[in-house]
């Protein structure tokens, strides 16, 4: 699953999943369902006639996404069914010039097209944006999962205190070992060889800068004191 991480003003890293194209697929033929069904019920109401029709086909079909987006914190009904919403590219919530660029685009990207043009650029897009995306300069996040990426915060230390043995840590930057977290986490989370296979990589890279000649216990082990050092010598 890919991540877009944003970067708050405290200096937390905020790391959330982007929406696959399966869930916002579902999310948009949700909404349909949802707008069908509000038309037809709105249609028993008030009587049809053609001016009537024009006018509650104009709202719930064209109106409904932007309407929902703006005014939800960029969650349609099928969005937030999925747990899935729109965000600007810096994590904020996005203008309402973005929130009208990303849906005017919609008749190309969905409409006219429907939706290969949309799904194939989300798909490919290393952000998961579809052309009114692009444009807008924003991308749909699943909200379900969100990491904290803050070293303070992650790297619960022993109140006793320890001698370090890789002083030389401190030349890396709170960035790169925000990396090194990750990478220990999605190891844990998923240990598999690829993974396995980026923490050696990670490690040799590390044992390197720092000229240390023999990684003693394990690569897992070797992270997690080179992150501990860090954060004992650096705070």
């Amino acid at each position: 699953m890919r991540n877009i991480d944003f970067r708050t003003s405290h200096n937390i890293v905020l790391s959330y999943p982007l929406a696959s194209p399966f869930q916002r697929v579902m999310a948009y033929f949700i909404d349909i369902v949802i707008v069908y069904i509000l038309f037809t019920l709105t249609l028993l109401i008030v009587g049809e006639n053609k001016l009537t029709i024009l006018i509650l086909s104009t709202i719930y079909f064209f109106l409904y996404h932007l309407s929902f987006e703006i005014f939800a914190m960029g969650q349609s009904l099928g969005k937030k069914i999925l747990k899935i919403r729109v965000v600007a590219l810096d994590g904020k919530t996005p203008s309402l010039k973005q929130y009208i660029v990303r849906w005017s685009f919609r008749l190309i990207d969905v409409g006219l097209t429907l939706g290969s043009l949309g799904f194939f650029a989300i798909y490919s897009s290393p952000l998961g944006q579809r052309i009114g995306d692009l444009l807008a300069g924003t991308t749909v996040v699943s909200t379900t999962h969100i990491l904290y990426n803050n070293l303070n915060e992650l790297e619960k230390l022993n109140k006793t205190k320890r001698d370090t043995k890789y002083a030389a840590v401190v030349q890396y930057t709170d960035e790169e070992m925000i990396t090194v977290k990750k990478m220990l986490q999605r190891y844990k989370s998923n240990p598999n060889d690829d993974n396995g296979d980026l923490n050696v990589d990670l490690s040799q890279k590390i044992a390197k800068d720092l000229n240390i000649p023999n990684i003693k216990g394990s690569r897992v082990e070797f992270l997690e004191n080179i992150l501990s050092d860090y954060i004992i010598l650096t705070r």
